[in-house]
């Protein structure tokens, strides 16, 4: 019998509940999943700038996200994503034979899988619909790249090897969104700069390269292709990238002992100047 006392002002207080939301609902937050395909790319060049290692191939990426980018008033942005990816590229290069150091052309493949977080923050200036968005943020990329055994074009078998990179990335860049009710876009382009970069060669005793820092440019096109208040499907085209300048040389040791050539030369290892391209169409699904 109490609950029919009140019932008046419940339904004033759900309709007042109701008008707050319908004013706050300009700012929402989605999550979403994704599926996609990568077109992989990574070049090594030689110490005169020519051609010496490359690599290309497709790889699977499996990500998930989270973010307020369909604000249609001003106000802060934010969102966070992340995706794994893993297969088997291309490998185009040569086996080095380290007594003579006389390299061989050789073909074979190398198999991937890494992580890839990022995360930013910014400002949506927006009007009649229309936002231009300014951001900052933070990645965080980690990747495994295993080479395999082959031989090379003397018939020689080679033995492959393992690489780890672990980066730290700082990223700022603009975007321009537009809401058309039925469906939405936004389009981001950006560059952004490592602070910290490990690259674990595991090779005899193992080796810990640090490649040379460089800017690099990344972009992003994003359909979401549904009205913001319902689940609905995306698809998201994007460009990653990396530019690595020479790293230093380390001494290849095994047991502690330095590697020597033939004439007892000691050996030394590092990362020549690279570059990494990624192209991605994914197929994302959204929900609140």
């Amino acid at each position: 019998m109490i609950r029919f006392c009140f019932a008046a002002p419940m339904i004033a207080m759900l309709t007042l509940g109701v008008v707050s939301v319908a004013v706050a609902d300009p700012a929402p937050t989605e999550n979403h999943m994704q599926v996609g395909v990568d077109s992989y790319g990574w070049k090594e060049y030689s110490a005169n700038g020519t051609g010496g290692v490359s690599e290309s191939g497709s790889l699977l990426s499996l990500g998930d996200g989270w973010d307020d980018l369909r604000r249609i008033d001003s106000g802060p942005i934010y969102g966070a994503d992340g995706n794994i990816y893993f297969g088997r590229v291309n490998y185009s290069g040569y086996s080095q034979n380290l007594q003579t150091g006389t390299q061989t052309p050789l073909s074979s493949t190398a198999n991937y899988y890494g992580l890839h977080v990022a995360g930013l923050g910014g400002y949506r200036f927006a009007r009649d619909l229309i936002g231009l968005d300014l951001f900052g943020g933070g990645v965080l990329d980690f990747w495994n790249r295993s080479i395999a055994n082959a031989t090379d074009a003397n018939g020689t078998p080679t033995s492959g090897y393992t690489e780890d990179y672990t980066i730290l990335d700082l990223k700022f860049g603009t975007g321009l969104f537009q809401e058309m009710g039925s469906w939405s876009y936004r389009f981001e382009i950006g560059a952004k700069y490592p602070i910290y970069i490990l690259e674990h060669v595991n090779l005899y005793d193992g080796l810990n390269l640090s490649p040379g820092k460089k800017a690099s440019a990344f972009a992003k096109l994003n359909f979401e292709l549904g009205p913001e208040f319902r689940n609905h499907f995306g698809l998201i085209l994007s460009y990653d990238s990396y530019r690595f300048s020479p790293s230093a040389l380390k001494m290849l040791t095994n047991g502690g002992v330095p590697v020597t050539d033939q004439n007892g030369n000691p050996l030394y290892g590092y990362q020549p100047e690279s570059d990494q391209d990624v192209y991605r169409i994914s197929l994302a699904y959204y929900f609140r």
